[in-house]
């Protein structure tokens, strides 16, 4: 077995307030740090609290702070640490200002942009979808209703399929009645407020439908898409969210 110091990394608060050392300290823990048997400062690192391009300034101050404190350990302690900044965001907006000697590309891996406005810069292929089976389907008359509290009443003759997926899988609950999902490569609606385990999508259009069908909640199915972007903005929130929201028991099938 290799044996020898732990190499660890050091974070500097340059302004998330998240964890961190302060930058006034930022010498003299280093310092400690490195005294400490059986440890060696291999690098050290900031995160960015806007680079999504929410306060352009703010991120170039981070980045500002970031560099003078390394200058101090440069010349007060003759330390130079390997380092990393950029994050997705950073990467497409503050690079090569924010290069180090590692990158940490997270949201971009998955293929999502961490703001809209950064399609220009590169072209990003989204590798997450999730999708579930069509495990009934029925049709009802007008006038019927569908699911807990009656949010959705069918103004004609619908035919209902129920998918094997929920708020417990990661399908928002305010998503009720808003959202549309991909069956047949066609979008439908769904309708009725969204189960624990369960919703309903209206595929009244859809021909051929049958059980065991796949159901799209975002990504692709033939020619049509539905991006995790879309489904966030209409949840009220980011597309980091819904990515992580997805349960533990959903199965994971990587390709």
């Amino acid at each position: 077995m290799k044996t020898g110091p732990v190499p660890v990394h050091v974070k500097l608060d340059t302004g998330m307030g998240r964890l961190g050392v302060k930058l006034k300290r930022v010498l003299e823990e280093i310092q400690a740090i490195r005294k400490v048997p059986g440890l060696k400062v291999e690098a050290v690192y900031t995160h960015l609290a806007t680079a999504d391009w929410t306060d352009p300034k703010y991120a170039w101050k981070q980045i500002t702070h970031f560099n003078q404190s390394l200058e101090t350990l440069r010349q007060k302690d003759g330390f130079f640490p390997m380092t990393h900044v950029a994050n997705s965001a950073a990467l497409l907006t503050y690079f090569p200002q924010s290069a180090g000697t590692w990158v940490r590309p997270g949201i971009a891996l998955y293929g999502i942009y961490p703001n809209p406005l950064f399609k220009n810069k590169v072209a990003l292929t989204p590798v997450m979808q999730v999708k579930a089976r069509i495990i009934h389907l029925k049709k009802i008359d007008k006038g019927h209703s569908v699911s807990y509290g009656r949010t959705y009443t069918a103004s004609k003759p619908v035919s209902v399929a129920t998918v094997a997926l929920g708020y417990a899988d990661g399908v928002h609950r305010n998503l009720s009645n808003k959202t549309q999902f991909l069956v047949g490569g066609k979008r439908v609606s769904q309708i009725g407020t969204v189960c624990m385990d369960m919703l309903m999508l209206d595929v009244s259009k859809v021909r051929g439908v049958k059980v065991g069908d796949e159901a799209v909640f975002f990504g692709r199915q033939g020619k049509a898409k539905i991006g995790v972007e879309e489904q966030a903005d209409l949840s009220g929130t980011i597309s980091y969210e819904l990515l992580c929201a997805v349960g533990e028991r959903v199965s994971r099938l990587y390709v």
